[in-house]
């Protein structure tokens, strides 16, 4: 346990997850706080139980605290969060930096949580850059420090600051910035944040790994000692920046990352209990394919013609989908370098959303898709030369079959006897499509023109 004259500390290690969470108190008023704290969580199983919680309760019970916050430096992505079990408990109010709502908009639609809010009214203070509250006669600090993620908070309680995930100790380093909205350059200007504070303020952080050489855990450190982080030491914004990065790209995902967002950003709170009494945590599940590039070298190698042979599925119709056409049309440039062949053909697309692999459409197909369309423009174009033709002759028309002492209504009669035709199309469909089922296309088409040219024939004889 740490202590100033009228700050008490209490670290409380999880050594499943390599979380520290922390009892923080006013020795005066025995008013205190739990920064961030860890639910058990077994992901093999699905188990979930409360003896980290229940630990942190105990430890409070026997210093005579009463719990009256539970802080959340961010929406933590390698545990779930005890916090409503420690609000059931302690009746404390749940806070968090105000820019939750930025992590909730980008993970609501990853994971399709349709009762998450998006505005961070889970919780119930969103804290603000330089807010600042009480904890009985301490006065704590919110000092906004993106970059992790874009929500991360520390929280600077007299000569303490609880870092959260932008560092670690200084032998380990510092955090990833690759999670959605992460951002490296951030990283960078919120550590030279807290580097900015005085020399002799504790830093507490929220995970520990042991670093090569250490043997055992540790938390605790000081401004002076992390100005000589491993990461940052020797290092400009731009060299940190682009190690990060590089760094970031290796490194696998967080074995609860989907479990943990999914909760954290529901401040804590599992999805509602289905009817048969279980709470259910949603798996994301992509097929991971080969890359585009490699993808139409290969198969575009293969085709004498290709354009004849390239189908493509439906891109969206917003901006990601113009970041994929963009990528496709540069593979297929790429891909017609690589063959020889002249880059810059079309790109066509299918009649349906259904992806066609290129090793399924053989010649034969390629030649009916080129017979339909021939056939289907072709007929376009006929009716619209039938359009012209009747629009030419309507004055005629009307005076031949509709008969009227005002030639406007002799006309507008013509037009109507025309459109009556476009009533009469859906009616035709409803009896020719069974019969066509029934005794073959060919013959319903012929049967149809048939009746076509005769009653045109009759028209004539009139």
């Amino acid at each position: 346990m740490s202590r100033t004259d009228a700050l008490a500390i209490r670290a409380f290690f999880d050594e499943p997850t390599n979380t520290i969470s922390y009892l923080v108190w006013d020795r005066a008023t025995g008013k205190g706080a739990v920064v961030d704290p860890v639910l058990d969580f077994d992901h093999r199983s699905g188990k979930a139980s409360t003896a980290s919680a229940d630990a942190i309760l105990a430890g409070a019970a026997d210093e005579g605290v009463a719990v009256e916050w539970i802080l959340e430096t961010h929406a933590h992505a390698d545990h779930l969060s005890a916090a409503p079990y420690l609000k059931l408990k302690t009746g404390a109010k749940v806070g968090i930096g105000e820019h939750i709502r930025d992590v909730q908009r980008i993970f609501r639609p990853v994971f399709n949580l349709t009762d998450v809010s998006g505005d961070g009214s889970e919780f119930d203070r969103l804290f603000a850059d330089g807010e600042r509250f009480r904890i009985g006669n301490l006065e704590a600090e919110v000092i906004f420090v993106p970059g992790h993620t874009p929500a991360d908070v520390a929280y600077r309680i007299a000569d303490a600051v609880f870092v959260g995930d932008t560092l670690f100790m200084p032998d380990y380093g510092t955090a990833r910035a690759d999670f959605p909205g992460g951002d490296a350059d951030q990283l960078y200007d919120s550590m030279q944040r807290l580097l900015a504070l005085p020399d002799e303020t504790r830093l507490f952080m929220c995970h520990d790994y042991k670093a090569p050489g250490r043997d055992a855990y540790a938390w605790e450190t000081t401004v002076a000692e992390e100005k000589k982080n491993v990461h940052l030491a020797g290092r400009t914004k731009e060299e940190f920046v682009a190690w990060r990065r590089q760094r970031d790209a290796g490194l696998a995902a967080p074995l609860l990352l989907l479990p943990s967002i999914q909760t954290n950003i529901r401040a804590g709170k599992f999805p509602e209990a289905e009817a048969n009494g279980v709470h259910y945590l949603k798996l994301p599940v992509r097929l991971v394919e080969q890359p585009l590039n490699a993808w139409f070298v290969e198969r575009m190698a293969s085709f004498k013609k290709p354009k004849r042979y390239l189908f493509r599925e439906e891109l969206p119709k917003n901006s990601y989908g113009k970041i994929l056409k963009t990528e496709l049309r540069q593979s297929l440039e790429s891909a017609a370098a690589a063959s020889g062949r002249r880059p810059g053909f079309p790109i066509h697309r299918t009649t349906t959303k259904r992806n066609i692999p290129m090793s399924t459409i053989t010649r034969e197909q390629a030649r009916q898709r080129r017979r339909a369309f021939i056939g289907a423009t072709s007929g376009h174009l006929i009716e619209w030369y039938d359009y012209g033709v009747y629009g030419f002759l309507a004055v005629y028309i009307g005076q031949a079959f509709f008969v009227s002492d005002d030639p406007m209504t002799s006309l507008l009669s013509s037009f109507a006897a025309f459109a009556l035709s476009f009533f009469i199309r859906p009616i035709g469909g409803l009896f020719f499509g069974p019969l066509a089922d029934k005794i073959g296309r060919r013959k319903t088409l012929v049967t149809v023109l048939m009746m076509m040219a005769g009653s045109t024939f009759l028209l004539g004889l009139l």
